[in-house]
């Protein structure tokens, strides 16, 4: 039997998803690289969506939920056969309507 497997399927994102608790203890995972990089402190932390992109490993794209009506949206890498995690990218100011995709 033989898998053949496209480069193109490997690099597709996933659907939007609600945040579930393996994705908030990534977020738990990267929170003071987070805060560290946008210079603020988080009270409220809280994976509300993400999606996922499968690569040699796996990109998480998380948006998080910070107070108000703050939002962030995180990349973060998953290296393959692995529980560490990178924080690639960091975008503030986002609302909770906006869009998320690669970055």
């Amino acid at each position: 039997m033989q898998c053949f497997t496209s480069s193109a399927i490997l690099a597709a994102m996933s659907d939007t998803k609600d945040g579930d608790e393996e994705t908030q203890q990534i977020c738990n995972q990267v929170k003071t690289m987070v805060e560290y990089n946008t210079k603020k402190t988080y009270e409220e932390f809280r994976a509300v969506q993400y999606k996922v992109q499968f690569v040699a490993g796996k990109n998480l794209f998380i948006k998080v939920h910070v107070g108000g009506d703050d939002y962030l949206h995180l990349n973060v890498f998953q290296v393959h056969l692995s529980d560490e995690k990178r924080l690639l990218h960091v975008l503030t100011d986002m609302g909770k309507e906006d869009p998320f995709t690669f970055f």
